[in-house]
């Protein structure tokens, strides 16, 4: 459980963090799309771990 809340509060710390940095250096609309595809390849790494280790996990 450490692990997981550990990535958490990265992600909780970085996130606005990158949101600011790019909406300053661009817009915002930017700054939202970049989270949306760093959002999709997050969930396409999950789904290929899962279908990679589903015997192991299940």
């Amino acid at each position: 459980m450490g692990l997981f809340q550990a990535i958490y509060a990265l992600g909780m710390t970085l996130s606005p963090t990158i949101v600011g940095v790019i909406s300053l250096q661009s817009s915002m609309i930017i700054a939202y799309f970049s989270l949306a595809g760093i959002a999709i390849i997050a969930a396409t790494l999950s789904i290929i771990y899962w279908l990679k280790f589903k015997s192991d996990i299940c």
